[in-house]
């Protein structure tokens, strides 16, 4: 029985609905406890899965303490094993939670070492491991240590058989393309990572994340193109200096400016978003394409945050999707839509605070 409940708390666990989660792993850990299972590894699995739950509901030391006796229990019961490369990989997430960058990586190094020692064929925790070492190699900005990382992963999925991880491989290619500038790949890379987790786990919170990602990169290429224009003319409408910086600096000028070739003329073009300027142009009608992709993915994401809350309500992900969307509609000049979000992400900002969160509270748009 206690067995059966740790099973049950996994799977609410993967499915995101962490207090069912933890509603059965609790059970399991009374009968553990009455059982004197102390050495079993049925105890080991529920206080590393308790471990995981206490991560996504932000109480971390707590999590981390549940970590370590899963870790002391199976050392000093079955000494080294493959589950101690899990049991550092989680404890990593716990410390990139935190905001303990060093930590973490030192730990998702860790759990890499193990499971590569033990696990000789491909396997999805080998894949996690991968995946969570790789990002923060990226992170770093060392995108050339990470996308070997990756491309292994992704071979690992492929030879197992399409599961969600592959999802998440996907997802961080687009996320090495997004840090590279290379924004018409990662688009490419984050409509994969919608796509597989449509099919498998429509209801789970990363799809969020994945629609978060794929708007930004869309509207990164517009950005980008306006930008590119806007230094090339070096003047704004109002005749005073215009300097492109960061992708989105005065865009909201140079698209009012040519707003009216926008809506008229396909033929018109604009420089190309490849991250490197001036190599081919964008036509407007592509222009408008990416901007309407853009705004419907990011306002799908919206209309999904509720579902955030409740399965991790200490995520920032529901504001950063809300500040997404008031930039994208304040370079469109759609300012009620913009001031409309930007109230949005301010409410977040005020709800993360009640939860202990820190959030950056400076918001002005111009900044995002």
């Amino acid at each position: 029985m206690a067995s059966l409940y740790q099973h049950l708390g996994w799977n609410y666990y993967k499915t995101g609905e962490l207090n069912e989660s933890q509603r059965y792993l609790q059970k399991a850990y009374k009968l553990e406890e009455e059982g004197g299972m102390h050495t079993n590894v049925v105890m080991c699995q529920t206080f590393s899965t308790l471990g995981l739950v206490l991560t996504g509901m932000g109480k971390f030391e707590e999590a981390i303490r549940y970590f370590m006796h899963s870790f002391e229990l199976r050392v000093s019961n079955f000494g080294e094993h493959p589950s101690l490369g899990s049991i550092y990989n989680n404890m990593g997430m716990t410390y990139l939670e935190q905001g303990d960058d060093d930590r973490a990586l030192k730990n998702f190094e860790l759990g890499l070492k193990y499971k590569r020692k033990f696990m000789k064929q491909p396997n999805l925790a080998v894949v996690d491991s991968l995946s969570n070492t790789a990002m923060l190699y990226v992170k770093k900005g060392n995108t050339e240590r990470a996308m070997p990382m990756l491309q292994e992963a992704l071979a690992m999925c492929q030879k197992i058989g399409k599961t969600t991880d592959i999802a998440l491989i996907y997802d961080d290619f687009g996320l090495v393309c997004m840090k590279k500038k290379e924004f018409p790949e990662a688009e490419d890379y984050f409509q994969k990572a919608v796509d597989t987790r449509r099919e498998h786990t429509p209801n789970h919170f990363t799809l969020v994340e994945h629609l978060l990602h794929l708007g930004q990169a869309q509207a990164e290429q517009i950005y980008e193109a306006e930008a590119q224009l806007a230094d090339q003319e070096n003047v704004a409408p109002n005749g005073q200096t215009v300097v492109a910086e960061n992708n989105s600096n005065k865009c909201e000028q140079a698209f009012k400016h040519h707003d009216g070739n926008l809506s008229t003329n396909e033929q018109n073009t604009m420089p190309k978003a490849t991250g490197r300027p001036r190599q081919g142009v964008l036509r407007c009608d592509q222009y408008r394409d990416l901007y309407e992709q853009s705004r419907y993915n990011l306002q799908e994401a919206a209309e999904l945050t509720p579902q955030v809350h409740e399965q991790f309500p200490r995520s920032k992900m529901p504001f950063t999707v809300y500040k997404e969307l008031a930039k994208l509609y304040r370079v469109a000049g759609e300012a009620k839509a913009s001031t409309k979000n930007e109230m949005l992400a301010n409410m977040e900002v005020t709800r993360l605070k009640r939860l202990g969160v820190q959030v950056d509270e400076d918001f002005p748009v111009e900044k995002a």
